[in-house]
């Protein structure tokens, strides 16, 4: 039987707004579209994540303008901001669905205790599931996440006026930063329940989590999401040599925060992963020295090539 080899990847294309106030000019607009355009052909992905999608609308923009065969959409609901997470397949998709909570749900240390966030942590951006049907594979059900950044989550008060110091050595300023890893966590977890309810109709389910995770490898949310025994999910990308790994730089600090995770049955069959990164600048260090503003992303995407057997 002819193996059947599939690419998944996942790329933040950093705020594709339409022009206006967030998505600036329609030149400059026009030219990002482009630029992400030609990035995005160069993957060559068969189903591909994207965070921070403005719209639909802007979505099926970018995908008019990537040539090969056409990608079906599914775009997940957005946050305040009004970015969101996509998912595009070239391959048939026979379901999809986008996960939303009004609250996270955090454990408690003792059961009846009330819940300790009530009301402070919803679902900021959809979670993207679709269910993809891979020839000489079967169904895959790929997820598409935006976690919560690694800036701090200052308190607030009820009106939402900021109250922390905006001194980085008070202890206000390390609870700011609790905060920011437990809505991370939070946000894994909510997704970790979603794998196992996978897991839990289809023991043998291929699944692939991916997107933009805002954390290192062998970081709490990246190991919630992992799992662990039968049902555990593995870095895609493991093979990559550490020094080549890296998907965003701040200010010189390179990074490894967008990942695809996988479950045995698909990890099995990795063939290549890269991270495409040549290219990758550090925009916050050149907004700093006056540069700006930029059509290319500041997020490196990254691909894994699988062969069925």
């Amino acid at each position: 039987m002819a193996t059947t080899a599939f690419t998944v990847a996942t790329y933040n294309v950093l705020d594709l707004f339409p022009p206006g106030p967030e998505g600036g000019a329609a030149a400059h607009h026009e030219k990002k579209l482009e630029t992400l355009a030609a990035k995005i052909a160069s993957l060559g992905a068969d189903v591909l994540g994207l965070e921070e999608v403005g719209s639909n609308a802007v979505l099926e923009e970018l995908v008019r303008r990537i040539p090969g065969p056409p990608y079906r959409i599914v775009f997940g609901t957005p946050d305040a901001r009004g970015i969101g997470c996509a998912l595009l397949s070239r391959l048939p998709l026979v379901a999809s669905a986008v996960h939303t909570t009004d609250e996270l749900p955090f454990p408690v240390f003792v059961e009846g205790d009330p819940h300790p966030f009530h009301g402070r942590m919803p679902l900021r951006r959809g979670v993207v599931q679709g269910t993809v049907d891979v020839p000489g594979v079967g169904p895959v059900d790929v997820f598409v996440v935006h976690f919560k950044s690694g800036r701090p989550a200052p308190k607030k008060t009820a009106a939402g006026e900021l109250l922390d110091s905006s001194d980085a050595q008070s202890f206000e300023a390390m609870e700011s930063a609790v905060r920011s890893v437990v809505m991370r966590a939070a946000e894994a977890l909510f997704v970790r329940r979603l794998v196992d309810d996978v897991f839990r109709k289809n023991p043998g389910a291929r699944v692939a989590v991916l997107g933009d995770f805002n954390d290192v490898p062998h970081s709490l949310g990246v190991r919630v999401v992992s799992g662990r025994g039968a049902t555990e999910l593995f870095d895609a990308t493991a093979s990559i040599p550490h020094d080549r790994r890296h998907s965003h730089v701040h200010f010189g600090q390179k990074r490894a925060i967008d990942h695809v995770l996988v479950s045995a049955r698909l990890r099995g069959i990795i063939t290549a992963a890269r991270v495409y990164n040549d290219d990758l600048r550090d925009h916050d260090a050149l907004r700093a020295a006056g540069h700006g503003p930029f059509h290319d992303s500041d997020h490196a995407p990254v691909t894994v090539t699988l062969q069925s057997s």
